[in-house]
C-alpha cells in the first residue's frame, strides 16, 4: 500500500538522531556483504550474494565450501612477506598462473572462486571478497565472529610462490609461517585453525589418498576429523589417537606435515587448544590477523559493524510516464508496531514536504545477525514524482512506544541527491539474450552534446575484471517523459554482476553519475 500527502515544515521540530553520513558506500557496500550477504535492491529480488559460503555440510564426498574458502584464504595470504611487506591478502590467487603451482593443488580453490564470483564491485575488491568469505565461512559453520576490516587493493599479478606443502619438513615450514608474521606457537594454531575443516582428495594426492568410487565420478575426500563443525575435534582427536586426519595418521611419514608441526612443542599448544574457549579465541585471533596480512601502503578500514540506521540503495529514475524515487531504509531490531515515514523536499525551492509509507518490509536476518542478536529488518520506498524532481530526503521511524517519532536525517543535513541531470532507467532498459540494453535519461534543459562511460564486468571466467568504455545515443523512439530524454547503448556481457559510470557532456560541464547497477533490470524480461 502507498500513501502520498503533503506536511507542514513542522516536521523538524521531532528530535533528531545523529548518525553515520550518507552516502558511504565504501563502508556501506563491505557491511552489506558482511551482515547481509550482498544487497536486495527489491523485496523479491537479491544481487548476486555469499550464499553458499557458510555451506559447511559435508556432502557424499564430504566436500563443504566452507573448507574450501578457508583454504584459498590462506593460500592468497601467504605469499605475505613481514620483512619485505608484500604479497598477503591481495587476491593474487584469483589468476591461474599462481593457482596451477603444484603448492595450490586441487579444484578446490576454482570452486572456491566460482561460489564467490561476481559478488567484488567499485567498493568491494576481489581480495576483501575472499575475507568476507573466511569469516562468513567460520562463524557459519559455527566458529567464532572474526572482526572484519575492508578495503584490500587486489593484485595486478600473480603473487610469489611459498605456500607450505605436507612434503616439507618442519624447518621450512617454521621458516615460511616466519615470513608471514606467525612464531612456532601460532602456526600449530593457525595450521589446526585451517584443518577443523576439510580434509586430503585423492585427486589431489592419489598416493595418500585412496581412490574411492562414489558412483558419480566425484573424487574421494579424507577429512582431517570426524565433524563437519568448525569446532576442535582436530584437536582433541590428534591428543586421545583416534585421529583420522591423513596428515598425521599414514604409513607415508614423509606427508605427514600435521603431525610435525602439531608435535613440534611436545604437543603444548595442542594441549591448551584442547579447550574449545581457548580454541575459538585463538582462531579467532590468528585468522583475523591472516587476513588482515596487506602489502605496505594499504590501509584497511576500522572494524565493520552492524550500521544501526541504513539507507538502503537509493535510486532516482524516469519510467515511460514520470520520475521515481526509490529507496530502503534497515533497522536492526524488528517492532510489528513500527510506523517508518520517509519524507521529501522537492528541488523546485518550495517549502512543502511530502510524505510517503512504505510498500512492503522484509526480514533480512541471516545467520551472522542472528548470532549478535540481530533482527534487521527493511522497509522499501518507490514513489512517483508528478511534479518536481527530489531535493533531499529523510525518515520518522515511531516505535508506538511513547517516546513519539525519531528523524533520521544523515546529522540533520538531509540525504541529498546530488543532481538530476542525468539519471538511469531501468525501467526502460531490456535484458537482451547476449547482454542488455542500458537506457539513461537527460534532462531536457541541459541536454549533453555527449553521454558515455564504462562498464566493468565483475563476474568473468577468468577472475579478472574487465572495463569497457560505452558510449549512448540519444533513443528516438523512445518519447521524452517528464522533462526527460533518453540515450541508450547495448552492452554485449552476459552478466547480472555489471556496473556503470556515465558522464554527460553539457558545455564545458562533466556531470558524472556513478556506481549503476545492471541488476536494477528486471533479469526475467528478456528481448
Amino acid at each position: 500500500m502507498k500513501a502520498f500527502h503533503l506536511v507542514a515544515l513542522l516536521a523538524y521540530c521531532l528530535p533528531f538522531v545523529k548518525g553515520a553520513k550518507w552516502p558511504a558506500p565504501e563502508i556501506d557496500e563491505p557491511e552489506a556483504l558482511l551482515y547481509e550477504r550482498g544487497h536486495q535492491v527489491i523485496p523479491e529480488r537479491a544481487s548476486l550474494v555469499l550464499g553458499l559460503a557458510d555451506e559447511c555440510t559435508q556432502g557424499f564426498n564430504k566436500r563443504s565450501n566452507a573448507a574450501e574458502i578457508i583454504r584459498l584464504a590462506y593460500h592468497d595470504s601467504a605469499t605475505y612477506d613481514i620483512e619485505k611487506g608484500t604479497g598477503g591478502l591481495d587476491a593474487s590467487i584469483r589468476f591461474p598462473e599462481e593457482r596451477e603451482r603444484p603448492e595450490n593443488v586441487g579444484a578446490g580453490m576454482s570452486i572456491a572462486l566460482r561460489v564467490m564470483s561476481g559478488v567484488a564491485n567499485k567498493y568491494v575488491s576481489h581480495a576483501d571478497v575472499i575475507a568476507v568469505g573466511l569469516v562468513t565461512a567460520v562463524q557459519g559453520c559455527g566458529g567464532p565472529i572474526i572482526p572484519y576490516r575492508s578495503g584490500r587493493v587486489d593484485a595486478p599479478a600473480p603473487g610469489p610462490s611459498g605456500v607450505p606443502e605436507p612434503f616439507e619438513d618442519l624447518a621450512t615450514h617454521t621458516a615460511s609461517f616466519k615470513r608471514q608474521g606467525f612464531n612456532q606457537e601460532e602456526m600449530i594454531g593457525l595450521v589446526a585453525c585451517g584443518h577443523t575443516l576439510g580434509g586430503v582428495r585423492d585427486n589431489d594426492f592419489p598416493d595418500h589418498v585412496p581412490k574411492t568410487d562414489t558412483g558419480n565420478g566425484q573424487s574421494n575426500i579424507v577429512t582431517f576429523d570426524s565433524t563437519p563443525a568448525f569446532d576442535n575435534a582436530v584437536v582433541t582427536e590428534y591428543l586421545d589417537g583416534t585421529t583420522q586426519n591423513p596428515l598425521i595418521a599414514h604409513p607415508n611419514t614423509t606427508m605427514l606435515s600435521d603431525l610435525r608441526i602439531f608435535s613440534s612443542d611436545q604437543n603444548a599448544t595442542m594441549t591448551k587448544l584442547a579447550d574449545p574457549q581457548v580454541f575459538d579465541a585463538t582462531c579467532r585471533d590468528l585468522l583475523e590477523r591472516m587476513i588482515n596480512t596487506v602489502p605496505n601502503g594499504v590501509k584497511l578500514s576500522e572494524v565493520i559493524e552492524p550500521i544501526p540506521v541504513k539507507v538502503g540503495d537509493t535510486l532516482l529514475s524516469v519510467d515511460d510516464k514520470s520520475l521515481v524515487f526509490r529507496t530502503s531504509l534497515r533497522l536492526l531490531k524488528a517492532n510489528p508496531n513500527r510506523l517508518v515515514t520517509l519524507h521529501w523536499v522537492n528541488r523546485n525551492g518550495t517549502e512543502e514536504v511530502s510524505t510517503a509509507l512504505p510498500y512492503n518490509q522484509t526480514d533480512v536476518k541471516t545467520r551472522i545477525t542472528a548470532r549478535l542478536g540481530l533482527s534487521p529488518v527493511r522497509y522499501w520506498f518507490s514513489v512517483p514524482l508528478e511534479t518536481s524532481s527530489i531535493s533531499k530526503f529523510w525518515f520518522t521511524v515511531d516505535e508506538s512506544d511513547g517516546s513519539g517519532p525519531q528523524v533520521y536525517d544523515n546529522d540533520k543535513e538531509g540525504y541529498n541527491i546530488v543532481q538530476d541531470s542525468i539519471i538511469f532507467s531501468p525501467q526502460l532498459s531490456r535484458k537482451l539474450a547476449n547482454g542488455f540494453e542500458l537506457v539513461v535519461a537527460a534532462r531536457n534543459d541541459v541536454l549533453p552534446s555527449r553521454v558515455s562511460g564504462e562498464v566493468t564486468n565483475y563476474e568473468t571466467g577468468s577472475f579478472v575484471d574487465e572495463t569497457t568504455p560505452i558510449d549512448f545515443a540519444l533513443a528516438e523512439d523512445i518519447p521524452a517523459v517528464a522533462g526527460y530524454s533518453f540515450y541508450k547503448t547495448t552492452v554485449k556481457i552476459n552478466s547480472l554482476s555489471l556496473s556503470f559510470d556515465v558522464t554527460s557532456v553539457v558545455g564545458d560541464k562533466t556531470i558524472t553519475q556513478e556506481f549503476l547497477r545492471t541488476y536494477y533490470v528486471d533479469p526475467n524480461i528478456v528481448s
